[in-house]
């Protein structure tokens, strides 16, 4: 049973990877992305008992925070983001891309793992 969440986990994942890297509409498509890996983590940490997933949950939880944060300071002090609109991907879209590719990694090889050992505890 283990063997199979994984697999449809890193199925919906590398679907929606691909969609929001491919695709036209990549915002939505990572918005989805982000959406799953946090719930994903969220469940292995939980379950599995994985530090690693809480500190991914974690770390990607206090990202969205802090661009939640910053987009209600720059719009309470009306800040025109017209001399940092070349650098604003750096803050926006790297982050959680690296991320979102390092998770998708990471469900690889906890597949794999699950795949190795001969345990179907869920």
């Amino acid at each position: 049973m283990k063997k199979v969440l994984f697999t449809i986990d890193n199925v919906v994942q590398g679907l929606l990877l691909g969609s929001s890297v491919f695709f036209p509409f990549t915002f939505v498509a990572a918005f989805f992305l982000g959406c799953w890996q946090l719930g994903s983590s969220l469940l292995k940490a939980i379950f599995l008992q994985s530090r690693l997933h809480l500190n991914y949950f974690l770390a990607a939880t206090a990202y969205c925070l802090v661009l939640f944060a910053g987009a209600q300071t720059a719009d309470a002090f009306n800040y025109e983001p017209t001399n940092w609109v070349g650098y604003l991907w750096f803050v926006l879209a790297l982050p959680p891309l690296v991320g979102g590719i390092w998770y998708f990694v990471q469900s690889m090889r906890d597949l794999g793992q699950a795949i190795a050992s001969r345990s179907e505890w869920v």
